[in-house]
């Protein structure tokens, strides 16, 4: 039925773009390696096909997952498929939604989820402010604890200022076009938050504030590294998953019809000084993924 459908689609597609597009909407024609979006596949403009509103990736994604056994922490491994979107409402501001499907319900954990959700101004180049909200906690698609307001309200809002270096500084390290040295300096705040016991506390003047400074550095054709550090103000109020610092590395390919290769561990990691709560989490425990990214 899905197969079907998707084939009625595009055929729609293909007819609409042929029977109305004009000279006004033709594009030039363009080797497939220069595609930028789904305009350069059917060389038109109508039906959005080359105005770039929509974007995202889908892929699979592979980690290990630390779960509480009688005997211990025993590590489950995640496998997972996922599809995300980005739609751009105006300017730079954008709405993003991730939608994932586990196939190893025993890998689950408070930090893992069934859909992502944020919305707000998200801009890469440097000297530039970000602002909104981002929701990353554990959504379920049926969740009979909590509801989805219950979710909103622990997910937080953030004012961001992204800045590079010196550019005398940029030329002496860049090895091409593409490399590129970013700060991120963060401030995020949770209205509601879980504790290790996963109930609720906070409110709106009594809320978790996270304060931080992240690092991304494009080393050569698309190959980066990148890292995070978190200070939370009241230290009584960080649950066990929240990273004193985070890391990742791999291969992205920002455009459209483009493989990407990545590594990212975003949750639990301590530094050396501070107590680790969550037995035995490592690297095989951030999320290897391969993803493959579209623009309409």
């Amino acid at each position: 039925m899905i197969l079907k459908f998707l084939t009625t689609f595009w055929v729609v597609i293909l007819v609409a773009t042929g029977l109305f597009a004009n000279d006004a909407d033709t594009l030039e024609q363009r080797a497939f390696k220069d595609y930028e979006h789904m305009g350069h596949v059917f060389n038109s403009n109508k039906l959005l096909l080359g105005e770039n509103v929509f974007n995202g990736s889908f892929g699979y994604l592979f980690a290990g997952v630390p779960v509480q056994a009688e005997s211990g922490f025993v590590r489950e491994y995640r496998h997972a498929a996922y599809f995300s979107l980005r739609a751009r409402m105006f300017e730079e501001f954008f709405v993003q939604t991730s939608l994932f499907k586990d196939f190893n319900k025993d890998a689950v954990q408070i930090w893992t989820a069934d859909f992502y959700y944020s919305i707000g101004r998200f801009n890469w180049r440097p000297n530039t402010f970000d602002y909104g909200y981002e929701n990353y906690v554990n959504n379920k698609f049926t969740d009979n604890i909590q509801t989805l307001g219950d979710k909103f309200l622990q997910g937080f809002f953030f004012g961001s200022y992204k800045h590079s270096l010196p550019t005398k500084f940029m030329e002496a390290i860049r090895l091409d076009e593409s490399t590129s040295l970013i700060f991120n300096w963060f401030l995020r705040y949770h209205i509601n938050y879980l504790d290790e016991f996963e109930e609720i506390h906070g409110g709106i003047f009594d809320g978790k504030l996270i304060t931080g400074v992240s690092c991304r550095f494009t080393v050569f054709k698309n190959f980066y590294l990148e890292s995070a550090f978190y200070y939370y103000p009241e230290e009584h109020k960080k649950a066990p998953w929240d990273p004193d610092f985070t890391y990742g590395f791999g291969y992205f390919d920002w455009r459209a019809f483009r493989l990407s290769l990545t590594y990212g561990n975003w949750v639990v990691n301590r530094l050396p000084w501070n107590e680790k709560e969550i037995e035995n989490y490592g690297f095989i425990d951030g999320e290897f993924r391969l993803s493959f990214n579209y623009a309409w």
